[in-house]
């Protein structure tokens, strides 16, 4: 299988060590949908990051250390689960990564248990910072969050299946 992702200028990129299933249809092309990309270090914007939703229950990631002209081979980040939803992913002021996801295995097939994850070495490890919804029930899904700092907090937008869209606030420590 051939994979396929996107850099961050929205041009897709071919994997070219993956073997191709080429364009007479012998076998699919995966794509690894709805990426969020975003710079991981203080380096004017040379080192970037993609993190991609997969139903392989993990979320998948890139990196690029020349400002995204080339991109590593997408690897399973085991510290996020990912059950095929979107996710969102920031850098903070203070350098930190944040992560909004669904914390999850495919297989359940919901959206539920919507947390939030903190990485403070460039996404090599992740610590839950706060659950935002940690249930699962029938009909309820958490899904397509998106996160956004404010000063010495952020704001996380998401939508809730049964009551439309919630925000969520999450105070950040500068330390």
């Amino acid at each position: 299988h051939r994979l396929w992702w996107h850099c961050a200028h929205g041009r897709p990129l071919v994997d070219p060590r993956a073997p191709s299933a080429g364009p007479s249809g012998r076998g699919p092309i995966r794509r690894l949908p709805d990426d969020a990309a975003l710079d991981v270090a203080d380096d004017g914007w040379r080192s970037r990051a993609q993190l991609f939703r997969t139903t392989r229950d993990a979320t998948y990631s890139s990196a690029s250390r020349d400002g995204g002209a080339t991109w590593d081979a997408p690897q399973p980040m085991g510290a996020l689960p990912n059950p095929n939803t979107k996710l969102h992913a920031i850098r903070l002021s203070n350098g930190v990564l944040m992560a909004a996801y669904n914390h999850h295995k495919y297989k359940l097939r919901q959206r539920s248990n919507l947390f939030v994850a903190t990485s403070a070495d460039q996404g090599v490890t992740w610590k839950v910072v706060a659950k935002l919804e940690s249930h699962f029930a029938p009909l309820r899904m958490f899904h397509y969050p998106t996160l956004l700092q404010i000063g010495c907090q952020v704001l996380v937008v998401y939508g809730d299946l049964k009551n439309g869209i919630r925000l969520a606030r999450i105070a950040v420590e500068f330390s």
